[in-house]
């Protein structure tokens, strides 16, 4: 039933405290909704839509209404996860230092607080206003562990241009051991979900940074150069690209190249090319780690 605009939700009063589905949270339980919002009693709740309208879904706890979300920044991540929420009929509000009311007032009323800042910056920010509750506090970084708030990292990266619904709910959400799990930090959605131990989330931060971040920069010298060196416009690499993602994700053995088939000479070559050029120690240690790492040679 969920963000359906033919279905006319009515207020739902003293709905008992059990695994009962909440009108506009499919599949998702009155214990988890409660365990995400603290000591706050359940009495009802009202479904997807603009304020006061009849799809109006800020929720009823003691009686009073409260704001499923708060998105706090103004980065990437804050207009991707804000166009989610939109999407999928999920009222929220949304918080920056621009914005001319205080995050103190911002807060209140709202039953969970989206902290999706720089990594930098979310400890600080949760020492100042996160210890008292309401609100649940959860910050989105990858690496940061807090007692102060919950986890949950998308696994995605994330572009100038919006996506679309489908490519939303496609995107994995790693949240800590031991913690709250996924349902109860966002019972609105149902997107695929994982948990890594609080002291492995800066191997597995390192590891989308080395999967994503650095490829990325890879690509953008390969596209560079291509132009400006070469006179090959970088379109001419594009299926070159698609496929390398390709045997990536179907490929038992997908590395090829020169280092595979040890063609050391022409590794040679390559270094003499890029001489003087920041990406030959770049290069260099790619060398090192394949030859030194029986992990990559096997695979």
């Amino acid at each position: 039933m969920r963000g359906d605009p033919q279905y006319d939700d009515t207020r739902v009063d003293c709905l008992p405290v059990d695994d009962t589905v909440v009108p506009g949270h499919s599949h998702g339980s009155i214990q988890g909704l409660q365990s995400a919002c603290g000591s706050h009693t359940f009495k009802g709740c009202a479904i997807a839509g603009p304020r006061g309208t009849k799809y109006d879904r800020r929720l009823i706890w003691d009686g009073y209404s409260m704001i499923p979300y708060l998105v706090i920044g103004r980065g990437r991540l804050s207009r991707h996860v804000q166009h989610y929420l939109a999407l999928e009929a999920v009222e929220f509000e949304h918080w920056d230092r621009t914005s001319e009311v205080s995050l103190e007032h911002a807060l209140a009323g709202v039953r969970t607080a989206l902290l999706l800042i720089s990594d930098d910056a979310v400890e600080s920010v949760l020492d100042r206003y996160a210890r008292q509750q309401p609100p649940l506090w959860v910050h989105c970084s990858g690496c940061v562990t807090t007692p102060l708030a919950e986890s949950a990292h998308p696994l995605m990266l994330f572009g100038e241009e919006l996506y679309d619904i489908d490519t939303y709910r496609r995107v994995p959400f790693i949240t800590e051991s031991g913690r709250r799990p996924f349902s109860d930090l966002f019972p609105e959605l149902r997107n695929p979900h994982a948990t890594v131990e609080p002291d492995l989330k800066p191997i597995y931060h390192a590891l989308c940074s080395l999967g994503g971040n650095f490829t990325t920069m890879l690509w953008q010298k390969v596209f560079a150069e291509s132009e400006a060196t070469l006179g090959v416009d970088r379109t001419m690499f594009f299926p070159y690209l698609e496929q390398v993602a390709r045997n990536l994700t179907t490929c038992k053995t997908p590395l090829t190249g020169p280092l595979v088939r040890g063609d050391d000479k022409t590794v040679e070559h390559h270094l003499r090319a890029l001489s003087g050029d920041p990406f030959e120690a770049v290069y260099r240690a790619f060398v090192s780690a394949y030859r030194s790492d029986s992990a990559l040679r096997a695979s």
